[in-house]
């Protein structure tokens, strides 16, 4: 049984590191033959000992499956060392792991003869160890895949040139505003924003310009409202803005201040000075909405009556 036993740690060990570092997903074919095959044999040895009476034969198939899980591991070290040299994430941690077994697996075979006690449980000590350090390189795995799913989340919710919530990273903060106010009531402001000729920027003066404009507009609008308001572009040059406020004095006072901010903008350039406006559309509910969307169409029909005075009255 303590056969069969080393058996299957060695094996389910080996997939574990395997899984854990993805050695197979980085090279399969020599994590095929040089670790997985050979664990499976293992596995199989110590299976066929379990029905075989000791003997000869018994003596030898053990011999040969101590010597066979030697060089799987010492193969699997070698893989490992290879992840820890492209930088695999945890992959030191189960390198420290694999020295401490290896170790232990050298002094069982060839020096045995110095303590009995250690070439006894040597080995079960030194898988006691690797099984604590794994457990931690699980644990640190674990908390970087984590990570890095959250980078990839709020990468795929912001705007990368504004560096704002994109349109559908405002619109899933929005929503959880709208279901606030349908709980708890309160006001929501929702501002619509609209450069004005921001086409003839970037006729005249280039896209990279354009872009430029992009970015100081979307700071200036970003500092106008509170950490908590939903921020977003939701595409070319058009940004809206969702605050929560209990009164509506508040809601008028956001409006005021920053369709003041956003009136007359100086934006100096390498090609000169350039007058930027824009045109704010500003819509306050007070009653609960059916959906963020039917917010959108109100605030972007206020926008453009604003927009539309600005043509007939030019700054």
């Amino acid at each position: 049984m303590k056969l069969l036993f080393a058996g299957l740690t060695v094996f389910s060990g080996t997939f574990f590191v395997v899984s854990l570092l993805d050695l197979q997903g980085r090279w399969p074919l020599i994590t095929r033959i040089t670790v997985l095959y050979p664990a499976g044999l293992v596995l199989g040895i110590s299976i066929a000992l379990l029905f075989m009476p000791r003997g000869e034969w018994f003596a030898w198939l053990a011999t040969i499956m101590a010597r066979l899980t030697f060089g799987l591991m010492a193969f699997t070290f070698g893989l490992i060392s290879c992840a820890v040299y492209v930088r695999v994430h945890t992959a030191r941690l189960v390198l420290l792991a694999s020295c401490i077994v290896l170790s232990a697996m050298i002094f069982r075979i060839w020096l045995g003869d110095v303590s009995p006690f250690l070439q006894r449980y040597g080995l079960i000590f030194s898988f006691a160890v690797e099984t604590f350090l794994l457990a931690i390189a699980t644990s640190e795995r674990i908390k970087g895949i984590n990570q890095d799913k959250i980078l990839a989340q709020a990468q795929a919710m912001t705007d990368p040139l504004c560096e704002l919530l994109n349109r559908r990273g405002w619109e899933n903060s929005a929503n959880k505003m709208l279901k606030a106010h349908q709980d708890n009531g309160g006001i929501l402001c929702l501002l619509y924003i609209d450069l004005d000729n921001f086409k003839q920027i970037n006729d005249c003066y280039g896209h990279q310009v354009g872009d430029d404009v992009l970015r100081i507009l979307a700071k200036i609008i970003r500092k106008q409202m509170r950490d908590q308001d939903a921020v977003g572009r939701l595409g070319g040059d058009e940004f809206v803005g969702l605050a929560k406020f209990d009164g509506e004095a508040q809601s008028r006072a956001l409006e005021e201040r920053l369709t003041g901010r956003l009136t007359n903008i100086n934006i100096h350039t390498d090609s000169g000075q350039i007058n930027v406006t824009a045109s704010v559309g500003c819509v306050v509910f007070s009653e609960v909405q059916r959906s963020v969307s039917d917010m959108l169409k109100q605030a972007d029909q206020a926008m453009y009556k604003v927009k539309q005075a600005h043509h007939k009255n030019p700054i």
